[in-house]
C-alpha cells in the first residue's frame, strides 16, 4: 500500500479512503477552487476499478454529480498506477489525495478532466478513524447492539433474497447465483 509522510506522519491510501468518508455533508473545495458538498461517498469497490462507486456530490452550480471516485495518497499516482489509460477510470467524478504533488490535470483515457481534491490538513491528521456509525456503540449497551445488529441482518438477507427471487424469474438459477 503506498504511502506518504508528512512531518513524520504515514498516511495510507486506506486511511485517505476512510477520511473521505467521514467528509459526508461537508462543503469541501476542490484544487481547481470548485466548492462541492459530499451528499453519498460511494459504495467501496472490493474489486478492479475506481475506489468508490456511485457517489453523490453537490456542485456549487447545484447539480448532483453522481459518478465514481477514485482516492490516492499522493495525486501523482493516478499516472503511476496507469488510470490515464484504463477505461474503467472513465466514470471517475473526483480524484481524492491526500497530497497534491504535481500540477499536472488528472485525466481519463476518454479526455476528460477530472477535479482533483486534496484533503483538509485537519481531516489528515486525525488519528481516530471511527465512522458516525461507530458512535452507537458507546450510547448503547451489548444487549441492546446485539438486538439492533440482528434487525439490521435480517433486514439485508429479506433484502438480498427478494432481489435473487426477482432475478430468478428474470434468469436461469445457475447465473443468478454466480
Amino acid at each position: 500500500m503506498p504511502m506518504a509522510t508528512r512531518k513524520r506522519i504515514t498516511v495510507s491510501e486506506g486511511q485517505v479512503a476512510l477520511q473521505w468518508q467521514q467528509l459526508l455533508g461537508k462543503i469541501l473545495t476542490t484544487e481547481q477552487g470548485e466548492r462541492l458538498k459530499l451528499v453519498y461517498p460511494g459504495r467501496i469497490n472490493g474489486g478492479n476499478g475506481p475506489d468508490f462507486l456511485d457517489a453523490v456530490i453537490l456542485t456549487n452550480q447545484s447539480n448532483l454529480l453522481k459518478g465514481d471516485v477514485e482516492v490516492h495518497v499522493k495525486s501523482s499516482d493516478w499516472y503511476s498506477h496507469g488510470h490515464h489509460r484504463d477505461p474503467g477510470y472513465n466514470r471517475v467524478v473526483l480524484h481524492v489525495v491526500a497530497q497534491r504533488d504535481t500540477a499536472s490535470a488528472t485525466l481519463t483515457q476518454n479526455g476528460q478532466t477530472v477535479p482533483v481534491l486534496c484533503l483538509p490538513p485537519d481531516s489528515r491528521l486525525k488519528t481516530d478513524y471511527h465512522l458516525p456509525c461507530f458512535q452507537i456503540a458507546r450510547q448503547r449497551d451489548r444487549q441492546t447492539l446485539k438486538e439492533l445488529l440482528s434487525i439490521a441482518g435480517g433486514a439485508r438477507f429479506r433484502q438480498k433474497a427478494g432481489s435473487f427471487q426477482f432475478e430468478l424469474h428474470r434468469g436461469e438459477a445457475k447465473q443468478v447465483l454466480w
